[in-house]
Order: C-alpha cells, then sequence, then structure tokens
C-alpha cells in the first residue's frame, strides 16, 4: 500500500489572518506552527485539533493566487497523504502517467524539501478530483 495516512487538509485562503478566523474557533482547532517559501510566493499556517491537520496558503503572487482562489476567499486546493518511500510512490504514479508540480504551478521531477519533510504535489489533471500531495516525513 503506498499511502499510510492522511497528513492535512490544504485551503488556500487570500489571507492568512481571514483563513485563520474562518478555521481556528468556528472548529476548535489552533495554530500550531507557520512557514513561509519566497521562492513560490507562499506563506503557511498549520493548524490542529481532534487529531486532524488543516494548512492554509496565502499566495503572494495576485495573478496566481487569483487563479488558485477562482474569485473565492477560500478554497480547498488539495489533500495530502503520508508515504513510507516518496521515490519509489513517484516512480509508481509517473509510471501510471502522473506529473509533479510546484507550490507555485510549475512543473517538477523529484519531491521538494521543505518544513523538514519531503513534498510530491501529483498535477490535478492527474489525480482523484483534487490535487493530491505526497509527505514522506522524518522519522
Amino acid at each position: 500500500m503506498m499511502l499510510d495516512a492522511t497528513d492535512h487538509v490544504g485551503y488556500v485562503v487570500r489571507s492568512l489572518d481571514a483563513g485563520i478566523a474562518a478555521f481556528a474557533e468556528p472548529f476548535g482547532l489552533r495554530v500550531v506552527s507557520e512557514a513561509s517559501a519566497p521562492e513560490y510566493s507562499i506563506k503557511v499556517v498549520y493548524l490542529t485539533g481532534g487529531g486532524i491537520t488543516v494548512e492554509l496558503v496565502e499566495i503572494a503572487d495576485a495573478e496566481l493566487a487569483e487563479e488558485r482562489l477562482a474569485g473565492l476567499s477560500v478554497r480547498l486546493d488539495h489533500v495530502a497523504y503520508r508515504v513510507g518511500d516518496i521515490d519509489d510512490a513517484a516512480m509508481r504514479l509517473r509510471r501510471s502517467g502522473a506529473r509533479f508540480t510546484a507550490p507555485d504551478g510549475t512543473e517538477i521531477d523529484c519531491p521538494l524539501e521543505f518544513g523538514g519533510a519531503r513534498h510530491l504535489m501529483v498535477r490535478p489533471a492527474n489525480a482523484p478530483g483534487v490535487t493530491v500531495q505526497l509527505v514522506q516525513r522524518r522519522q
């Protein structure tokens, strides 16, 4: 089996403050960490509670943000699953025709290092219904 567990559910938000307001108190979640990746024009906040993690992503590039948000202030972007061996998972997915993307939409061939883990996002056209992100956490 390739997928071990759900890692998080990711939402693109127009602003992190508004995203936190939409998720924290109404759903009983709390902010546990923040990160940024200026090379991809993103800032990220992770919220947890009740055994789940929600990732909120704010995109600094206005054109890319509008493309991903499609006029909304919060939009489901991806579901992330943990994998034990991301290189093996990538190889298996490539054989089925999958292609991968960085957070800014550029095509990539190998996992990205970010926040102490390796990440790979399956392009929406190759994923069932929504972008699928694979995450290999350090043990």
